[in-house]
């Protein structure tokens, strides 16, 4: 490498150094710039997220269930409710009201893949804002850890300081 890039050995180390990543847990060296193609590349063979949630949104109780592994269960924390497959699919599928959304973010990272989802009603009544952690077998569901926010306006107290701006 001295010789290929006309450099010495201690500038060739500190740039080596600066593109490995040391994994603590593991103790493995994993190269960063193959590490960040690995997940570009792995989003491509997790589950499809986004047939995912048209079918959620679309309250289709017969497509959710292929989604989940046997045992999965999903944990609606701001509610403190625990679900498993078949309580969430009745509490999703009998939710009133008709529902549509989309994916704002999604990240999938090994076997744990992340969305955003901004869901609202059909007739922009009601907005609400989850973020999902999915652990994902055999691209399928083990788990999903959901966290729900309604969409609105900063409280009064915060409105009165004039702090903070709009982020649409």
């Amino acid at each position: 490498m001295v010789n290929l890039f006309q450099r010495n050995v201690s500038v060739i180390s500190r740039h080596v150094n600066n593109v490995f990543i040391l994994n603590k847990e593991s103790n493995l060296h994993f190269l960063q710039i193959r590490n960040v193609h690995w997940y570009v590349e792995r989003d491509r063979y997790c589950m499809n997220i986004e047939k995912f949630w048209k079918d959620v949104l679309a309250q289709n109780a017969e497509a959710m269930k292929m989604y989940f592994h046997e045992n999965a269960y999903v944990n609606w924390h701001c509610t403190n409710e625990h679900f498993n497959v078949e309580e969430f699919i009745r509490a999703n599928c009998e939710y009133p009201g008709e529902w549509d959304g989309e994916i704002e973010r999604k990240h999938c990272m090994g076997d744990l893949l992340i969305t955003v989802t901004h869901v609202y009603t059909k007739d922009k009544t009601l907005s609400f804002h989850v973020t999902s952690f999915f652990k994902i077998k055999e691209d399928k569901i083990l788990s999903v850890d959901e966290y729900w926010g309604d969409d609105g306006k900063a409280p009064q107290w915060r409105q009165e300081k004039h702090i903070g701006t709009a982020i649409r």
